[in-house]
C-alpha cells in the first residue's frame, strides 16, 4: 500500500528583521528550495520558531509557502498549540490554503496525562478538514506513548507520525506497527537519519 507522505522535506525556517518577519527573505528561501530534489515544505514548525510567532503571522507564513511553492510539492502545516482551539484554526487555515497534512505536536506547558493526550489529538483529527501527522518531539513537549499512537493511527483522519525522539528502538516498533498500511513514519532528528531510513522510516 503506498505511504501517505514519502521522502525529503524542506523544514522552512523564519528569518526575522528585528522583531518582525522578514518577508522577503522568506520568499526567497522558499524559491531556492523549489529547485531541490525535495517533496515538498514544512512551515511553522520547530526550526520555524513559530511559537514566536502570532496565529496571524504563521497564516501569513503558510499563505506564502502556498503562494510561491512549486505546485507538485506538497505543503505540510505545523500546527502545535497550547489549546485545541488554536490548532483547529490552524488546520482549518491549512485546508483553505490546500495544504496536504497538518503536523500537529501534544499540547504543551502544563503536564496533561496520556489519555488527555490522547483525547487531544482525536477530538482535532475529528474535526480537521486535512490530515494529521502526530509529531512526536520529547524536547518540548510531553511524549507520545506508543500504545497511545497505535490507538491513535486507527483514526481515519490521522496518516503517520514525525518521530523526532531519535530514539531507533521506538522508530523499529513504530516501522514494524505500520507495516502493509498507508501510514508515514519519518524521522525528524539527523542524528539518526541513515540508520532510520536503513530502518524503514520513508521519509
Amino acid at each position: 500500500m503506498k505511504k501517505f507522505i514519502t521522502g525529503a522535506y524542506g523544514v522552512l525556517m523564519t528569518p526575522f528583521k528585528g522583531n518582525a518577519v522578514d518577508t522577503g527573505s522568506f520568499v526567497r528561501e522558499i524559491k531556492a528550495l523549489n529547485d531541490k530534489e525535495i517533496q515538498g515544505y514544512v512551515v511553522n514548525g520547530s526550526t520555524s520558531e513559530f511559537i514566536h510567532l502570532s496565529l496571524k503571522e504563521q497564516e501569513a507564513l503558510t499563505e506564502l509557502v502556498a503562494a510561491h511553492k512549486v505546485k507538485e510539492k506538497k505543503l505540510i502545516v505545523g500546527g502545535c498549540a497550547g489549546n485545541l482551539s488554536d490548532a483547529y484554526e490552524i488546520c482549518a487555515h491549512a485546508g483553505e490554503v490546500g495544504a496536504d497534512a497538518v503536523l500537529v505536536c501534544p499540547p504543551y506547558y502544563f503536564k496533561y496525562t496520556s489519555s488527555e493526550r490522547e483525547e487531544y489529538f482525536k477530538q482535532l483529527a475529528d474535526i480537521s478538514p486535512v490530515p494529521v501527522l502526530l509529531y512526536n518531539i520529547p524536547f518540548f513537549t510531553q511524549e507520545l506513548e506508543l500504545e497511545v499512537i497505535y490507538r491513535l493511527f486507527q483514526h481515519g483522519n490521522i496518516k503517520g507520525i514525525k518521530d523526532s525522539s531519535a530514539n531507533m528502538k521506538r522508530l523499529t516498533h513504530l516501522i514494524e506497527k505500520t507495516e502493509g498500511t498507508e501510514l508515514s513514519v519519518l524521522t525528524g532528528t539527523d542524528d539518526i537519519l541513515f540508520p532510520a531510513l536503513m530502518g524503514g522510516c520513508v521519509g
